[in-house]
């Protein structure tokens, strides 16, 4: 696996094309390993994560806390964790109350919100304090290495959002599909607040791309990434375009991500000695 990326990361800085290599045996899967995790937050609601460990020593590797779409729950994210795995990163993918489920996996911090305030529906509002638990909890669990925050649909507003405020939250963005997705607020106002580098995407649609657009050229073009597709028809929203069964469009994807993470967490670097993000 460390061949494999030290493998990329040439890929990645070379400006001829590589030639042929000889062929070599297929290297084995990297394993990831998947523990739930609960926290009780300041208003009683207990939180529900699924932490994604790697095989191998990743003390100082980032970890990738995602947010998952309107009405759904941590499994979004078991697919996209062993990738990110792949790459020497870990994972932590957290319920927020203003979810329902996901391929039948329930959400589980959206029943204990239910218990305990007595009210089944939750606004992406009432969901910030989810994000911000969240992340702080992230902290708690990688003291050492970088958080990366990654959110997908309206999480992505609420992402942006809590970094906005808290530059120290976390220390990169991935936004999938984000949009003003919360009302009373501007999340394009917000962004220009951001002070950590950004990865900003969309499913290609008119209405996404101008929503995605206005919110990433609010933030520092020095610290932004726009991938806007444009005549990808079935191009997936939100973080799923990184799993889904369009494979040009899915790679297209993965390789802007990955290509952040080796120059934000350089491979054989501590997490926190990254090379600048050179990108408008």
């Amino acid at each position: 696996m460390i061949l494999k990326l030290l493998a990329l990361s040439a890929l990645l800085a070379a400006q001829d094309p590589p030639k042929p290599a000889a062929p070599v045996a297929p290297a084995p899967a990297i394993q990831v390993k998947v523990e739930t995790m609960k926290r009780v937050g300041p208003d009683g609601v207990t939180l529900t994560g699924d932490y994604y460990n790697v095989s191998f020593d990743s003390a100082d590797r980032p970890l990738v806390v995602c947010f998952h779409m309107e009405k759904g729950s941590r499994a979004e994210f078991p697919a996209i964790a062993q990738r990110f795995g792949e790459f020497a990163c870990l994972t932590f993918a957290v319920d927020l109350r203003n979810g329902k489920s996901f391929d039948a996996v329930p959400n589980e911090t959206a029943v204990s919100a239910a218990s305990v305030l007595k009210k089944t529906e939750f606004t992406n509002e009432e969901a910030f304090a989810d994000v911000v638990e969240a992340l702080k909890w992230a902290r708690e669990l990688r003291p050492t290495g970088q958080i990366y925050a990654l959110g997908s649909g309206t999480s992505a507003a609420l992402v942006l959002a809590a970094a906005a405020r808290n530059p120290a939250c976390a220390d990169a963005l991935f936004l999938f599909s984000p949009a003003e997705d919360v009302a009373g607020w501007s999340i394009a106002m917000e962004a220009k607040k951001i002070s950590v580098p950004t990865y900003i995407t969309c499913d290609g649609t008119l209405e996404e791309g101008a929503a995605a657009r206005k919110i990433g050229n609010s933030i520092n073009k020095k610290l932004r990434q726009m991938v806007i597709p444009t005549g990808v028809p079935g191009a997936a929203r939100g973080a799923r375009i990184l799993v889904q069964s369009e494979i040009a469009v899915r790679d297209r994807h993965w390789m802007s991500v990955v290509k952040m993470l080796l120059q934000l967490a350089p491979l054989g670097q501590p997490a926190g000695a990254e090379t600048p993000l050179k990108q408008g």
